[in-house]
């Protein structure tokens, strides 16, 4: 109560120990505790949506800038005794595949009929596989031939856990006696799939675990 006498005040000094009056030095000391109700709600509020942040886990893909998983594929248009399609296979036991191309077009040999032209989205089912063709339909009604595309999948395991990522398809610059090859990698897997050549007939690319 001493810092409560009428004396010039300290320089530094807190402004609830200047007052002159004790009843009003007490009163400002409380009301400096007490934190303002909006302060609370708020910090409340942040505390509930970092924890909300925290709890989430969408699923990472992880990049491969090497492309390390690549398969060169050669497209021969205008010859009946090639089907100019890639194949594309998925070796992992699997429930459904979805995928999307943004260029060319997909076939569906779904192992019952003949294959169905799905255009750019395809359910395969796990009996089936899927087939690329480079081919746009033109305005004409003619096709015209695409410089490549981005294959997204997102694939269902038996067990219902997914398999996502992208495979690049990319023509490459040399072109012999009007056959073009284009670059096959694996761009992106979230399960760390590789991409793999076979010797197999019909199964050029093949999806699978390490």
């Amino acid at each position: 109560m001493l810092m409560s006498i009428k004396r010039p005040l300290p320089a530094g000094s807190p402004l609830a120990f200047g007052e002159s009056v004790t009843k009003g030095c007490i009163k400002n000391v409380l009301n400096n505790k007490k934190p303002a109700f909006w302060i609370v709600c708020g910090a409340v509020v942040v505390v509930v949506v970092a924890m909300v942040l925290l709890l989430t886990n969408p699923v990472q893909l992880l990049e491969l800038p090497n492309e390390t998983s690549v398969i060169v594929w050669a497209y021969v248009p205008g010859r009946s005794s090639v089907f100019p399609a890639m194949p594309i296979r998925f070796d992992i036991p699997f429930s459904s595949a979805h995928v999307t191309v943004d260029g060319g077009r997909l076939l569906l040999n779904d192992g019952i009929s003949n294959r169905i032209d799905c255009g750019k989205e395809a359910n395969c089912p796990a009996s089936g596989y899927l087939l690329w063709m480079p081919l746009e339909y033109g305005a004409s009604g003619s096709d015209d031939a695409v410089t490549g595309c981005i294959l997204r999948f997102d694939i269902t395991n038996d067990d219902g856990s997914p398999h996502k990522g992208t495979i690049h398809m990319e023509q490459l610059d040399k072109k012999e006696r009007g056959v073009w090859y284009y670059n096959v990698s694996l761009a992106q897997t979230d399960t760390g799939l590789i991409l793999v050549e076979s010797d197999e007939p019909g199964g050029r690319c093949i999806l699978k675990l390490p």
